[in-house]
Order: structure tokens, then C-alpha cells, then sequence
């Protein structure tokens, strides 16, 4: 069953399946844990919902990746950080407005700080990974 969301502070409606996704994660070494929720969207687009969760530590490979994907999530990273849509709070960032991102990986990666594929990541209430669905 598709909804309509209407993104804050406007923009154009889109269109999402009734499914929520959730993320959780610890850190080796870290009992920081993080917690984030989102949607599919159409067009493989991922919608991470606001007071969302992202680790504020980037993963050591991450960092020193010349990885255009890595590239690409680390800059996304930078401008929400940058805008105030990730705030630290502690050990960890909280997204202060739902985002949208051009796939369920990027969303993934800029949550956790590493290079991470999407539809491993996130999965629905009963566990079922993204890819499965």
C-alpha cells in the first residue's frame, strides 16, 4: 500500500510502501550502539527518519578510502554534519529532519561510518534484511 510523505520544509511529495526499516549497530570495541529507522522509497531511494542515529566515529577504512562510493558517503556525512541535520549528542550524531538518500547503501554507510550495503543493513520488524523483501 504506497503513502504519501511530504518532506519537511517542503519539496516535492513522494511515494513509499507502507514498510519500515530499522538499523542497529554497535562498534567493536564501543558499547555504543545506534539505532536508525527509514523507508524505501521509490526509485531506490531511502528516507532516514528524523531522531535517527549515526556513529559520529568513521570506520579507520572508511576514512582513508578513495572509494568513489566511500567519497560519496563521506560527503553526504560532512554536509549534514555541516547544516545541522546530524548533531552530536555524546558519542553519537542524531539527525535533527528525515533525509532522503539516493539508496538504501548511502543511508547505511553515512549512519554507520563505514562502507555498508543497504539492503544487509536495514531490515523490517521481523528481521527480514531489506533484500529479502
Amino acid at each position: 500500500m504506497a503513502t504519501t510523505y511530504r518532506p519537511i520544509g517542503g519539496g516535492e511529495p513522494l511515494q513509499y510502501e507502507l514498510q519500515r526499516f530499522r538499523l542497529r549497530s554497535g562498534r567493536e570495541g564501543s558499547d555504543a550502539v545506534v539505532m536508525a529507522y527509514g523507508f524505501s522509497l521509490q526509485d531506490k531511494e531511502f528516507l532516514v527518519l528524523r531522531a535517527s542515529e549515526a556513529f559520529v566515529e568513521e570506520g579507520e577504512a572508511f576514512s582513508l578510502s578513495e572509494d568513489v562510493a566511500d567519497a560519496s558517503a563521506k560527503r553526504a556525512r560532512a554536509a549534514l554534519v555541516a547544516d545541522g541535520t546530524l548533531r552530536r549528542e555524546g558519542r553519537l550524531y542524531e539527525f535533527t529532519r528525515d533525509v532522503v538518500f539516493n539508496s538504501p547503501s548511502l543511508a547505511a554507510s553515512v549512519v554507520l561510518g563505514r562502507r555498508a550495503s543497504g539492503n544487509e543493513e536495514w531490515e523490517d520488524a521481523e528481521g527480514t534484511k531489506l533484500r529479502h523483501l
